[in-house]
């Protein structure tokens, strides 16, 4: 979806308004952000060199009661995070 709204801007500029263009942007711009919050947060649960190791890749699905719900690219990645940060972190494989 993240990069859908830069696409969007580039293949519809024609067709999108200023004041709409620059909500898509600033909506992608607080993506970005939102994205570099949450690996920043998971780095500090896990580690920086277990979350460089265990989560490239990873998608974030939800944060819910305050578990961080995650996607990882494949099963092992998923099964490290379960087994070692369950009480912080939930993940699955894609």
């Amino acid at each position: 979806m993240r990069n859908s709204l830069l696409v969007i801007l580039k293949n519809r500029k024609d067709e999108i308004s200023p004041r709409m263009s620059g909500l898509i942007a600033g909506l992608y711009e607080d993506w970005i952000s939102l994205d570099e919050r949450i690996n920043t947060i998971a780095s500090t649960l896990i580690g920086p060199g277990e979350f460089d190791r265990l989560c490239l890749g990873m998608r974030v699905e939800r944060i819910d009661d305050g578990i961080l719900y995650v996607f990882v690219p494949n099963e092992d990645c998923a099964a490290k995070i379960e087994a070692n940060y369950s009480g912080d972190l939930a993940a699955a494989a894609e």
